[in-house]
């Protein structure tokens, strides 16, 4: 059996978890990766620079589109009060950055447990969320940092930034 990888690659011999072509070596290693998000791996520090290649981010986001287009944000930009979040709504970057993070997010979660997610109400990440707040809307880098660490870690290999 083939199926699609959401990097336009097909893997061979693994299993057709609900179509959606799951890397199955994130599955394998998921729940590791899901307990060190959850508990709060640590985000770049405070003074980080924000260069990311926004096109390599583009093409992830179309690759992850396919199966994962129509995961929701994280939060919603039109309703939030949050001081951070709302950096993130307003910054092109951030929300491109942020759109990808949702996405990668819950691959990892879908590989990790074998479980497809609801990607209309998919399964929040609260200590991501509070990590967020926590740099501040001012500090670009911090936020930077936490979507690329979260990103990174969904993702592995297959992510835009450097590993």
């Amino acid at each position: 059996m083939s199926l699609p990888h959401p990097s336009g690659s097909v893997l061979s011999g693994a299993p057709n978890l609900f179509g959606r072509g799951l890397k199955p070596a994130l599955k394998t290693a998921g729940a590791s990766l899901i307990f060190a998000l959850s508990a709060g791996a640590s985000a770049a520090g405070n003074n980080a620079v924000c260069a990311v290649d926004l096109d390599a981010v583009e093409a992830q986001i179309t690759r992850l589109d396919r199966s994962y287009g129509e995961v929701a944000p994280s939060f919603d930009c039109a309703q939030t009060t949050e001081a951070t979040q709302k950096a993130i709504c307003a910054d092109p970057e951030l929300s491109r950055m942020m759109r990808l993070d949702d996405m990668a997010w819950v691959y990892a979660i879908e590989n990790a447990t074998g479980t497809e997610q609801d990607h209309a109400k998919p399964q929040a990440d609260q200590s991501h969320l509070d990590r967020l707040a926590t740099c501040g809307p001012e500090d670009t880098g911090c936020i930077c940092g936490t979507f690329i660490e979260r990103t990174n870690g969904s993702l592995g290999g297959e992510s835009p930034y450097p590993q």
